[in-house]
């Protein structure tokens, strides 16, 4: 799903739906300001199919298939149909867009600075230690003065990086590249990446806090447009890009149509744990599942945003660490010989 193509084609819908002009022809001039291909393709099989009379279930479905919209789009869009305000949740379409967006930028803005901190350091050490060292090196041999045991140490690390770094790079590459193919082309593999990736320390959880609040804001979104429950969940499951997650709600979905409770669900999906079922079901039980399952994406946000500032507190001071380590090998492999030649001369 081409996030900012959806954010920009939604905005422009919302403008010309607030002049008065009718669905069609908002969806129609929008696509226009649109350059992407596959997004002017799909949203053009749209606006015919609803022309020629195709229900609008039917015809977001095809944008479902095709990824250009996600579960909450689909969701939301679908709701401004059947309640006929459609301008109004395709405002909040472009502001969970929006919030999507924000959750990685947020992510890379979080990793970006002791990325650049440790980038410069590396960089640092390695201009010290091909430029500055080598020259003085040679004044040691030609005054037959011991070379440091820091200063002979950090020359031998570099030295082996240069005779074996390009060709552990070329393996590390193509390890890298060779993995990543079969990612692509084998179920088993990716379903087993898709699944770890929540036991990553920190990030995990960020990752399945992030899966968290787009399902159940769209679950919740399709079931306030009086979706049945076990098709909002069909819905979700079809639109998710993580083979474990589509796995688990497919699940879940099963266990709707057997006609059981959320109380009794089977929590080997793993994409709710007990806890937020518990939530669910008291929803369930109340007749207030739509909300509970909004409240659930609200609360899903605010601890991602709580976790995300944890992991900020510790990278952070983490990479200066590093940094200021790196900073005092280099710092010492230059200023010991300098102090060891002065010695060595008198």
């Amino acid at each position: 799903m081409n996030k900012l193509s959806l954010k920009k084609y939604f905005k422009y819908v919302s403008l010309y739906l607030a002049s008065g002009r009718t669905a069609d022809e908002s969806f129609g001039l929008s696509l226009a300001r649109i350059s992407d291909k596959k997004f002017r393709a799909g949203f053009s099989d749209f606006i015919a199919s609803m022309r020629e009379g195709v229900s609008v279930d039917a015809s977001l479905d095809r944008l479902l298939d095709s990824r250009i919209i996600d579960s909450t789009i689909y969701s939301l869009i679908l709701l401004g149909y059947k309640t006929g305000n459609l301008k109004e949740y395709v405002r909040q379409a472009c502001s969970y867009i929006e919030k999507s967006q924000s959750f990685k930028k947020r992510l890379v803005g979080a990793l970006a600075y002791p990325a650049v901190v440790l980038a410069a350091s590396m960089g640092s050490v390695t201009y010290i230690a091909n430029v500055v060292l080598p020259k003085v090196v040679p004044v040691f041999e030609s005054l037959k003065a011991p070379v440091p045991a820091i200063t002979r140490l950090l020359l031998e690390g570099i030295n082996l990086i240069s005779a074996y770094g390009l060709g552990a790079f070329a393996s590390v590459a193509g390890l890298c590249s060779a993995l990543f193919i079969a990612y692509t082309r084998s179920t088993e593999l990716n379903l087993f990446v898709h699944r770890n990736v929540y036991n990553i320390p920190f990030l995990g959880r960020l990752v399945a806090l992030s899966h968290v609040h787009g399902i159940s804001l769209g679950i919740g979104t399709l079931l306030a447009a009086q979706v049945a429950i076990s098709d909002a969940f069909e819905v979700a499951a079809h639109s998710s890009s993580n083979s474990h997650v589509k796995e688990g709600l497919s699940l879940i979905r099963s266990h709707f149509e057997e006609g059981k409770p959320f109380s009794e669900l089977d929590l080997k999906s793993n994409v709710f744990d007990r806890e937020i079922c518990d939530s669910l079901a008291l929803g369930e039980s109340t007749g207030t599942m739509p909300q509970a399952f909004l409240d659930l994406s609200e609360f899903s946000r605010q601890e991602y945003e709580d976790v995300l500032g944890s992991v900020s507190a510790l990278v952070e001071p983490a990479a200066l660490v590093v940094s200021a380590l790196l900073v005092g090998i280099v710092a010492l492999s230059v200023i010991s010989p300098m102090y060891s030649l002065v010695q060595h001369v008198n």
